[in-house]
């Protein structure tokens, strides 16, 4: 069942701390525990249901994706994106592992599940 971007994951969004007149973010302060590096990838992806989210980084076991303010998120999602140059399109499930909410979209990173590419039908 679908939930509004205000859910569960909120408590999870990136702090932001001042001081000294220093800007440093609580991810910045913590060592890094992706299981792969993330690169910077921005395209257009359809999700499960008709919406449209824009990437923002993708790795071999995840991606961030931003969506527009108001669209609901379930805790698993399902999308697909094209590689036109290579004739494939990819595909994967994905778990929501955490919502970062913002003015105009919100940020959903996701541990993907499944991923695989097939030729464009």
């Amino acid at each position: 069942m679908p939930r509004p971007m205000t859910s569960k994951h909120r408590d999870s969004a990136v702090c932001t701390m001042q001081a000294a007149g220093a800007t440093t973010t609580m991810a910045s302060m913590f060592p890094e525990r992706r299981a792969s590096p993330r690169e910077p990838l921005r395209l257009p992806i359809k999700l499960a249901g008709g919406a449209t989210a824009l990437t923002r980084d993708i790795s071999e076991h995840g991606l961030f994706l931003f969506v527009p303010r108001g669209e609901s998120v379930d805790d698993w999602l399902s999308f697909e994106f094209a590689v036109p140059q290579a004739g494939l399109k990819f595909d994967a499930v994905g778990e929501v592992v955490r919502i970062e909410p913002g003015m105009r979209q919100v940020g959903v990173a996701i541990r993907l599940h499944r991923p695989r590419l097939v030729p464009v039908d």
